[in-house]
């Protein structure tokens, strides 16, 4: 075999290679062949088919995650705060607060703002008013707006705008303390909403005052009866001053009938209309209580179970 390659290249030496010389010339054009070859050409089409590839596996991931996240969500109850957001149209909306510890002192929630006057002269501190920034005279008064209340119990505290402004805690049906022990009393009870709507019917069942009563419907009318007149508790009630503008004396025994009186209602207040010149106006401050133009409570007679 080996005498066989010999004499193949040694034949091939004379006829096809005769003329063949490969010298050091002929490699170095070898070698510049080889390493200036040309790349391949950039493929556009493989660039987006990756990138096509690449967008379809987010997108896969990303509605799997949101997938399993709304599952969870769905499953797993959401922390709710201990306190309860009250409702300020039924519960301080309208109240008014007066001081009992500074009777100087009052607050008032009023279309969703709350008016704070303070007497500086007194001298207790109040919690929403720095000692050091306190006039040394005159009364002042800041109001505060976008109120919300949290209630915890007997515990109410009051945001403006998100920002805590002072606490309150409630000691008695309408007493309240606050953070400084000072205690401020207020007219109206804290009662659910259905209770504070004004009802025609209420005064089916009448109103007592001072050992008086005054109660009726649209069908039969109104009647006022009063044991007496007179002041209480400094003020006269606007019966008083209803019985004695009609020359009634303190100590007459008052029996009246008004048999076209009709009764209308607006949200809390009550408008009677008595006769063609007399009317009375009431507001209803809690389930069983209203108040009269002079500030004078009268308390719902026992309804029936």
């Amino acid at each position: 075999m080996g005498n066989e390659l010999n004499n193949l290249k040694e034949a091939m030496d004379e006829t096809v290679f005769e003329q063949a010389k490969f010298d050091s010339t002929s490699k170095q054009a070898v070698r510049e062949a080889l390493y200036s070859r040309k790349e391949k050409p950039f493929s556009a089409f493989a660039v987006v088919a990756a990138a096509t590839l690449v967008l379809a596996i987010l997108l896969g991931t990303t509605t799997w995650l949101q997938a399993t996240l709304t599952s969870e969500q769905a499953t797993v109850p959401t922390k709710q705060s201990t306190a309860s957001v009250i409702d300020d149209a039924h519960i301080f909306e309208g109240m008014i607060f007066r001081g009992q510890t500074n009777p100087g002192d009052s607050f008032q929630f009023i279309n969703g703002n709350l008016v704070i006057v303070t007497d500086p002269t007194m001298s207790a501190v109040r919690p929403w008013i720095n000692p050091e920034d306190m006039p040394t005279e005159g009364v002042s008064e800041v109001t505060y707006t976008d109120i919300d209340v949290e209630r915890d119990q007997s515990l109410f505290v009051i945001y403006s705008a998100g920002e805590l402004i002072f606490e309150l805690y409630q000691t008695g049906p309408r007493l309240y303390e606050d953070s400084e022990g000072n205690v401020f009393s207020t007219d109206q009870y804290i009662e659910e909403a259905e209770f504070l709507v004004a009802r025609v019917e209420d005064f089916e069942y009448g109103f007592q005052i001072d050992g008086g009563q005054i109660f009726g419907n649209n069908a039969k009318g109104i009647i006022i009866y009063m044991g007496n007149l007179g002041m209480r508790d400094g003020n006269l009630s606007v019966l008083d001053e209803f019985l004695l503008e009609q020359g009634y004396n303190s100590t007459d025994s008052i029996y009246l009938e008004f048999p076209k009186a009709q009764i209308t209602v607006e949200n809390t207040k009550y408008f009677i209309q008595l006769n063609d010149e007399d009317s009375l106006e009431f507001e209803k401050v809690g389930k069983r209580i209203i108040k009269d133009a002079n500030g004078r409570e009268y308390y719902l007679n026992q309804m029936p179970e």
